[in-house]
């Protein structure tokens, strides 16, 4: 039987967007005081800061290249993902059409920007001039230890501030430059880490950000770059560029490209070779050749890797072997006593340590466990072919007669009662009772 999938179900009713998934449930309402809720437990509802992707734009495109963290549902069916479309389209149209469209870029966290701008006119003027530092001071709380709720309450009053001012109480830079490249920020790839980085990228290293001045647009992968540490050497503003047209034509970004051909350089050569390089082809070109070579020398450290587990497991298999020689050794070196009843080629008496170790593994019992006790005398192990494979335990009684102790068959399983007979019949044939009233061949 298959498993029944976890109910999910998506409504937006009166102005309130409903998420319900087993053990977790949301509510978002909009109206006079915009307000967000979730539970983790029923009825446990708490007030809630949701960072998922609440708004999207009015043609339902993502038109984010950022990481978008969407409402946690695994796998929804079709169904369900058309429910959960419908009710947040419906949850955006009870939103002013100006606010929407001020947050409807942003991949996520829009939650805090959207319920600020509602009770904060000069918050919407600051997203309508600059959407990266209206997004930045409305999650302010991503950036330091203050709680949603007060950090709300921060962003409201702070919204009325110069944009300068508004800087400096985030710990950046407060200059006109610095509110010109925020302005240039891609509102599609800002995200708490995207301005984390800045933010750092300001502190340390204030020279590298010029790299970024001559540009109308700046996104995620221009910060990548600009921030890695030895990009320095490689960086122009003309590659810059170059980048930036690929990614507005819709072409592969080179980035990924030139951060992996950075990892994988280690010809000092091959490094001075490249300080100069001003062309994308170029760096095309070197990730290519980097990526042959390190996939040449990745699949020569495979196989000497396979070359050593085979050995190993060589070494291993033929120590196993000389192991298990020495043990047999051991065990038919070991002094055994003779058969108190003669076998018969369907009825075979286990003459030495060796086979009563065989035939418990063989049969998955514990006879290979009652070494002391033959040796000693008190019993005697046999194997059965024939009417069907068993194993038997023959034991002395005190006055000296064998009678038959066990019967069974692979994992001391029951015999069948033809093979108890032929055993009997075996017994009563030398003089030796099953019972037990007839003494043992001398």
């Amino acid at each position: 039987m298959t498993e029944a999938k976890p109910v999910q179900r998506f409504n937006c009713r009166d102005g309130i967007l409903s998420i319900s998934l087993p053990n977790w449930g949301m509510k978002i309402r909009w109206d006079s005081r915009p307000y967000a809720e979730e539970r983790a437990k029923p009825q446990d509802w708490r007030l809630s800061w949701p960072e998922f992707r609440i708004i999207l734009p009015a043609d339902g495109a993502l038109a984010s290249r950022s990481c978008v963290v969407d409402v946690p549902v695994d796998a929804p069916d079709e169904a369900t993902a058309r429910q959960k479309k419908e009710a947040f389209d419906a949850f955006r149209r009870v939103i002013p059409d100006n606010l929407a469209a001020h947050v409807e870029r942003f991949g996520s966290h829009q939650w805090r920007l959207l319920s600020g701008m509602a009770v904060s006119p000069a918050l919407v003027d600051l997203a309508s001039s600059n959407p990266a530092l209206a997004y930045c001071l409305a999650n302010n709380d991503q950036f330091g230890a203050a709680p949603p709720v007060k950090a709300q309450r921060e962003a409201v009053a702070r919204s009325r501030l110069k944009q300068r001012e508004i800087l400096t109480w985030l710990f950046f830079p407060g200059t006109e430059a610095m509110v010109r490249l925020f302005r240039k920020l891609d509102p599609r790839d800002v995200s708490p880490l995207m301005l984390k980085m800045l933010r750092s990228m300001a502190d340390r290293e204030p020279q590298t950000l010029s790299l970024l001045a001559h540009h109308r647009l700046v996104t995620a992968d221009m910060l990548e770059l600009a921030a890695h540490p030895k990009l320095k050497t490689l960086l122009t503003p003309k590659l810059l560029c170059r980048l930036a047209e690929d990614q507005a034509a819709g072409q592969e970004s080179s980035t990924d490209l030139l951060l992996d051909a950075l990892y994988l350089l280690a010809n000092p050569r091959a490094d001075r070779r490249t300080n100069t390089a001003d062309r994308v082809a170029r760096v095309r070109e070197l990730s290519a050749s980097l990526h042959r070579q390190f996939e040449r020398q990745r699949r020569q450290r495979q196989a000497e890797a396979a070359a050593r587990q085979e050995l190993a497991r060589r070494r291993q298999e033929e120590a196993a072997r000389e192991a298990r020689k020495r043990e047999e050794a051991r065990l038919r070196a070991l002094p055994f006593p003779p058969p108190p009843v003669p076998g018969t080629p369907n009825i075979v008496p286990l003459t030495s340590a060796y086979d009563l170790a065989q035939e418990g593994q063989e049969q998955q019992n514990c006879a290979g466990s009652y070494l002391n006790q033959v040796v000693r005398g008190h019993t005697y192990i046999y194997k059965v072919l024939m009417p069907e494979r068993a194993t038997l335990e023959l034991v002395r009684t005190r006055d000296g007669t064998w009678m038959r102790g066990q019967l069974k068959r692979r994992g001391n399983k029951p015999t069948q009662r033809t093979t108890a007979a032929v055993v009997d019949q075996w017994l009563r044939e030398r003089r030796t009772s099953s019972r037990g009233d007839v003494e043992a061949e001398s």
